[in-house]
Formats: structure tokens, C-alpha cells, sequence
């Protein structure tokens, strides 16, 4: 597993930088090699909060943790992706049983950006490959990545979707339609 290490008003000892090796080599056993482990680690009001942005094939996993005790927050956050990893492993597997091939039209191999926006209307742009999922896996990726939206291709009706959450607490589903 390769992992990044942020650190924020935070001094890391000896004892901690050990510990953190440690436990990033039992997680790269445990849950294979070929895994993104994003670590951020700062100091808020004499508090230690342990935050990981973590990235595999099955999809992202964001865990904090806030405890007076480093260690206490480290485990925390090491439990939790352990559990939530194994749970998005497992719905991964159930859903893909049950699912069909799906068609992957060609503008979607090429995301090169052929309009350009001016400057001073988009303040950030962002390029990610899409892979063809069914609601079900955008509902489960919308929840586990905690956002409030979720922009996906449909492999069962071959179109771009947008998935949200409404003010009532519902989602709604934005298709494109051609």
C-alpha cells in the first residue's frame, strides 16, 4: 500500500513515525499492495485528528478519527477501514453478480476537455475515469465517500447520471439523455 503522510501543527516523534510504519505494513498485508492511502494528521485544541483519504479498485473511502490519545485515533481510523473496506469488497462482489455486461461508447475512453471555460469562471477542474455502475453502486459510492452528489455512467441504460441528495433526504437522479 502506498501511503502519504500530511502533517498539521503536529511535531511527529519517533515513537508515533514507528507506529504509523507499522501499522501501514500490517494494513498493506492485511488488504493488499495496490492500495492509495492518503493520511492527514493535525492537532485541533490539544486533540489529535486522524483523517485518510484511502483509494482502491472497489472504489474511495474517507475515515476520521478525534481522540486526546494519537494512538487511541490511529486504531480508530485502522479499524474503521478495515471494516468499511471489507463491507465495500463484499457489495462490490454481490453487485457485480448480478450484473450484465455493459457497452463503454468511445467518448467515454477519451476525456480530453475540448472547450475551454475562461479563467475567471472555473476556479477548479477535475478529471476522473468513470467505469460503468449500476445505481446501486453509485448509491453505496455516494454514501461511503459522504458527498452530497455523485456524477456516474449508467452501464444499464448507457448514459452520463447524476446522483443527489435532496433537502428532504430523499436522492434524485439527473440522466442525460441524447
Amino acid at each position: 500500500m502506498k501511503s502519504n503522510i500530511f502533517l498539521k501543527n503536529l511535531e511527529l516523534t519517533e515513537r508515533m513515525g514507528n507506529y504509523v510504519t507499522n501499522r501501514n505494513n500490517i494494513l498493506s498485508q492485511k488488504l493488499g499492495e495496490n492500495l492509495k492511502a492518503y493520511w492527514t494528521i493535525e492537532v485541533i485544541r490539544e486533540n489529535y485528528q486522524v483523517h485518510l483519504h484511502f483509494q482502491s479498485n472497489e472504489g474511495d473511502l474517507n475515515i476520521e478519527s478525534i481522540n486526546e490519545d494519537f494512538f487511541t485515533a490511529f486504531d480508530k481510523v485502522c479499524e474503521l477501514l478495515e471494516k468499511q473496506y471489507a463491507r465495500l469488497k463484499q457489495k462490490k462482489r454481490d453487485i457485480s453478480l448480478h450484473s450484465s455486461p455493459v457497452y463503454v461508447p468511445d467518448f467515454l475512453e477519451n476525456q480530453e476537455d475540448e472547450v475551454e471555460v475562461a479563467k475567471d469562471s472555473v476556479i477548479k477542474r477535475k478529471k476522473f475515469n468513470l467505469k460503468p455502475m449500476m445505481e446501486e453502486e453509485a448509491i453505496l459510492q455516494m454514501q461511503l465517500l459522504k458527498h452530497n452528489f455523485f456524477f456516474f455512467y449508467n452501464g444499464n441504460t448507457n448514459s452520463m447520471c447524476l446522483l443527489y441528495k435532496r433537502k428532504d433526504g430523499y436522492l434524485g437522479l439527473i440522466e442525460g439523455v441524447q
